[in-house]
């Protein structure tokens, strides 16, 4: 066999299995190879034969079934790497590259460009991850394999979701959508293309339409058994009732999201769930509970490495609850630790507006001033700060100076 072929020429050219393989593949690589369980392609066995200086026949002579074990070995390595995990596709580069493309059909093709798809989706290649999808949907469209089409066009509307392009991500979602319905495609597919479709809607504003698909997909949940993103499932149910200012059900389908988390011992997913909490009953005026529910959330986001950036909108939202409840020495307290962790313009613009205002409750007039103007320099700064709040802050400006007349 091949491998065997390889190991002979390369102990008669006195080489290391390493030496061997450097720029061409990895040493356990080439191991498998030598030892026949993988089957090379050809341009890593040209190249091999390059380095060791003999024609490519020498390695590559012919067996009477060489050809339907390659083949065989291409269709094969295709099926395993289609029914990889995250981590393991991640670590096989290597397998996903040596697949002889020219011997795959239109639909391994069409899989063989969502691995790829995949793979650049997980090294955060976003644009690579794109052009694998598309050419895999364009492949797929023809083919009776439906599950696959709808498994490339959910993970691309997913890409989509995840760099916030919401509209190509509902395109997207929408067409896998409509093949689920055409085909009665059942199982885990159809589960997420529902969930992140919901999704997708309340991120357009979509909220009642939103709600309905992910009510379907609860009730597949309790009918399947399946509770894949569960906890994402139940926030996102909240979120789009408290956008309904529906506050009593998303007050429920955050506290079933938070005993979800709390059975996965996930902490983080517990601390945002708390913010979630405090930011509802803020709005609800119940600024108790708010308090209770900031305070916890806030004592989490202290222990993460690098510190997470939740922290400042709790700490904000929980100084703003002093300024509702006029105790603006707390909330200056606040204010004072948000800023000595050093955060993000965007988040410090919002930590010197509360601050301002949280002075101007004092009546120290000069200091609410400087934090305001403070607060103005940096969003004209920064071109990526909403023109909105630069106006927002003008208008706290604007109050203050008037209240300062009132008061003279």
């Amino acid at each position: 066999m091949i491998g065997q072929r390889i190991r002979d020429h390369r102990k008669q050219k006195g080489l290391t299995q390493s030496e061997l393989a450097q720029n061409i593949v990895s040493r356990s690589y080439l191991n498998q190879i030598e030892k026949g369980n993988v089957f090379p392609s050809f341009d890593i066995v040209k190249k091999i034969a390059d380095k060791l200086g003999c024609s490519i026949d020498a390695l590559w002579q012919k067996d009477a079934n060489i050809d339907n074990l390659i083949i065989a070995d291409s269709k094969k390595q295709l099926s395993k790497l289609e029914l990889s995990s995250e981590e393991d596709t991640l670590l096989r580069i290597e397998d996903i590259n040596s697949i002889n493309l020219s011997l795959l059909n239109q639909t391994e093709l069409g899989i063989f460009h969502w691995i790829k798809g995949k793979y650049y989706f997980l090294t955060e290649e976003m644009s690579k991850a794109i052009e694998h999808f598309d050419k895999s949907i364009l492949l797929l469209k023809d083919s009776r394999n439906k599950v696959s089409l709808v498994r490339t066009l959910h993970d691309l509307g997913y890409l989509y979701y995840i760099i916030e392009d919401f509209t190509a991500a509902f395109q997207k979602l929408n067409e896998a959508f409509k093949e689920i319905q055409e085909y009665n495609i059942a199982g885990t597919i159809r589960y997420l293309v529902l969930l992140n479709l919901g999704i997708v809607h309340g991120r357009l504003g979509e909220n009642y339409s939103a709600i309905r698909l992910l009510m379907d997909v609860l009730e597949v949940s309790k009918r399947t058994g399946i509770k894949y993103q569960y906890g994402r499932l139940l926030t996102a149910l909240a979120i789009c009732h408290r956008s309904c200012k529906q506050y009593d059900l998303a007050e429920k389908f955050y506290n079933n999201a938070k005993n979800y988390y709390q059975l996965e011992n996930d902490e983080s997913k517990i601390a945002e769930i708390n913010h979630n909490l405090g930011s509802l009953f803020f709005y609800k005026k119940e600024f108790s509970k708010s308090i209770q529910h900031f305070k916890k959330a806030i004592s989490y986001f202290e222990t993460t490495v690098p510190i997470s950036i939740h922290i400042f909108k709790s700490l904000v939202y929980l100084a703003e609850i002093y300024h509702e409840i006029k105790e603006p020495d707390k909330g200056i307290l606040l204010c004072e630790y948000a800023y000595s962790l050093d955060p993000p313009t965007s988040e410090k613009i919002k930590v010197l507006k509360i601050s301002g205002k949280l002075y101007s409750d004092k009546g120290e007039i000069t200091s609410a001033e400087n934090s305001f103007i403070q607060a103005i320099q940096l969003a004209k700064s920064d071109s990526s700060i909403q023109s909105i709040l630069t106006t927002d802050l003008y208008t706290e400006l604007g109050i203050l100076y008037y209240k300062q007349v009132i008061q003279n």
